[in-house]
């Protein structure tokens, strides 16, 4: 991710997924639009695309039954989650931010989708989940406070972490991340043609959702927001 940005950056978003049948990751989606971005389980970058739309990345993690131990990127006894606080409650400021996302998730997954080459069936709506929505706002407020832009935060934390540090007990669990959108269909446009963060929204597997936006004014990064879908699904 160090190819330099246009002078004026168009959005980026990014799709994660990881699997817990092994308690270990698998490759992880990723899709690059403005710059490369890290792929697989070698952690090589794709080339960069001509194309100045943004960037998409995404992961998911998964356990086939479920587990009784923290999650294998989350520690035994998590540290209290920072706080989250945003100038626009986690929203960007956009008016019906919650309902107009669920609705673009929920209306993906119930006509199905062709993410890639891989076309996806029907399956169940999700709901917006408030303790997924803090895990959401809380890495789009780092990557805003500390001018980085991953699924992992300089600490090497990832999204099992941060779920689990706010007291949800998951089974599986994914995330997409994105700046620079200015809208909520603009990112779900993005996601959605992207094959990895397309295939986070279809998973079969979610039963939970919340997406944050948190805007930063004079971004060095020159995104100006940032964006965190998680999905996932409690253990029983």
């Amino acid at each position: 991710m160090n190819t330099p940005f246009p002078k004026q950056p168009a959005p980026v978003c990014f799709p994660f997924v990881t699997r817990l049948a092994s308690r270990a990751a698998v490759p992880l989606a990723c899709l690059a639009l403005l710059s490369a971005c890290g792929g697989g389980g070698g952690g090589s970058d794709p080339p960069a695309s001509a194309t100045p739309v943004g960037q998409t990345s995404g992961t998911v993690s998964q356990a086939p039954t479920p587990v009784a131990s923290a999650p294998a990127n989350a520690a035994s006894s998590p540290a209290a989650a920072p706080p989250v606080t945003s100038a626009s409650g986690g929203t960007c400021s956009l008016p019906g931010f919650e309902q107009a996302l669920l609705a673009r998730i929920n209306a993906a997954r119930a006509s199905g989708a062709t993410c890639g080459t891989q076309s996806l069936p029907p399956t169940g709506a999700v709901q917006w989940n408030t303790t997924l929505f803090k895990a959401a706002l809380g890495h789009s407020q780092d990557m805003a406070d500390r001018s980085f832009f991953d699924h992992r935060n300089p600490d090497g934390n990832g999204v099992g972490f941060r779920v689990t540090a706010q007291g949800y007990r998951w089974a599986f669990v994914g995330e997409n991340i994105a700046a620079g959108y200015p809208s909520v269909d603009a990112v779900m446009n993005g996601w959605l043609a992207s094959p990895g963060h397309c295939e986070n929204i279809m998973n079969r597997n979610a039963a939970d959702v919340a997406v944050a936006c948190v805007v930063k004014p004079n971004d060095p990064q020159r995104y100006g927001n940032y964006w965190t879908m998680v999905l996932a699904k409690p253990q029983p």
